[in-house]
């Protein structure tokens, strides 16, 4: 079997959490095809004209200003897309001297030499493949692997995608009725309003964690279904922090190494509350992996990349700006600007650098980044 008939295959077998895990399997299988590192992968409207940015190749993440929230007009792309206008594969292995008449949409990392690739589905240009700074130059062979491959997996992504969307229309049904709904948000404050008797600020955070999380759902585009599960599973993240002793979590100081690991196995605790309550979304994942880290250096499990659910990383995100950027009974907060600054150095590598970007704009959106 060749190459390209492996990573169709291993395409083939392959879950994903949400589409832009799909999209950026297939952008990094791509880049392996070719022996390249930094490509991308966007989709295109054709009735709008418009690309949006969908997803970079993991090597390029640090270099982008955003993930996120992006779409550019195909009249005022540079050459970089001039392969959806002249609708076939276009070579610019002399990028960095074309600059001068070309352009770059803002937070594009910088090129010297580029190989784009259009994506056709029943005649229409539906999506562009963009390598780039490959030592060697692109050749008419890496056009016609990237191109064989892409048809190959464009019908299994559809597949896929379709899977995913499906997937959260079942979960949606399962709690369609409103009364059921309240119900529940109910249940779950009472339970936060209990926990505040004895932790004030864990409940204040965790409402608060709540909100921001759903303000990232809504900038990622999920579901009213998926944003519901967010709001629960931000009301009860920190729910395991009912089983440390109170005098630990308000002490002033450092805490003691014991005392700090008695604190770590909060996400454990709080699984372990809702580990039998049968629900369409992963709440005892969102409790169990707030703090896991894309690079395995949270805890309490060590997770790494797709082990981690999508709603875990987003809270992860949350959790961390508001506990950074609010003061608690025995400490002043390190800052707002500390915590843009944690989840600026973290993107990519230890928090979600889709999650990060989707967060950075819902803050500029409101006002509310300085």
């Amino acid at each position: 079997m060749n190459a390209i008939e492996n990573e169709v295959e291993c395409f083939q077998r392959s879950d994903f959490l949400y589409e832009g895990q799909a999209f950026q399997f297939v952008l990094e299988a791509a880049l392996r095809l070719i022996g390249c590192q930094f490509g991308y992968f966007h989709l295109y409207d054709q009735v709008l004209g418009e690309i949006k940015l969908t997803v970079w190749s993991k090597a390029v993440l640090p270099l982008c200003h955003s993930t996120h929230d992006n779409h550019y007009n195909i009249a005022f792309a540079g050459i970089w897309a001039d392969s959806i206008r002249l609708r076939r594969s276009v070579i610019h292995n002399d990028y960095a001297q074309r600059l001068e008449k070309s352009t770059l949409p803002v937070g594009h990392f910088q090129l010297f030499n580029h190989m784009s690739i259009p994506v056709i589905d029943d005649g229409n240009v539906v999506a562009i493949a963009g390598f780039g700074n490959r030592e060697s130059p692109f050749t008419e062979t890496d056009c016609r692997i990237v191109e064989k491959f892409s048809h190959r997996c464009f019908p299994i992504m559809q597949r896929k995608i379709k899977d995913i969307i499906d997937r959260r229309k079942d979960k949606a049904l399962e709690l369609q009725n409103g009364d059921a709904k309240d119900l529940l948000i109910g249940m779950i404050q009472t339970l936060v309003q209990a926990s505040a008797l004895r932790d004030t600020y864990t409940a204040e955070h965790e409402k608060q964690v709540s909100d921001f999380a759903v303000a990232i759902g809504n900038e990622l585009g999920l579901s009213g279904h998926e944003l519901f599960g967010l709001q629960i599973g931000g009301l009860i993240h920190d729910i395991g922090k009912i089983a440390i002793p109170t005098d630990i979590l308000t002490k002033t100081g450092k805490l003691l190494p014991a005392e700090y690991s008695l604190v770590k196995i909060h996400p454990e605790l709080g699984a372990k509350i809702f580990s039998h309550l049968k629900t369409p979304w992963p709440l005892v994942e969102m409790v169990a992996q707030h703090h896991e880290r894309l690079d395995g250096s949270g805890y309490p499990y060590g997770l790494r990349e797709d082990q981690i659910c999508l709603e875990a990383r987003i809270i992860a995100v949350a959790d961390v700006y508001d506990a950074m950027s609010t003061d608690r009974p025995y400490r002043f907060a390190p800052g707002e600007c500390a915590a843009l600054a944690e989840l600026t150095a973290g993107r990519g590598t230890r928090y979600d650098a889709y999650v990060v970007d989707a967060f950075m704009s819902y803050l500029v959106r409101n006002n509310r980044k300085h």
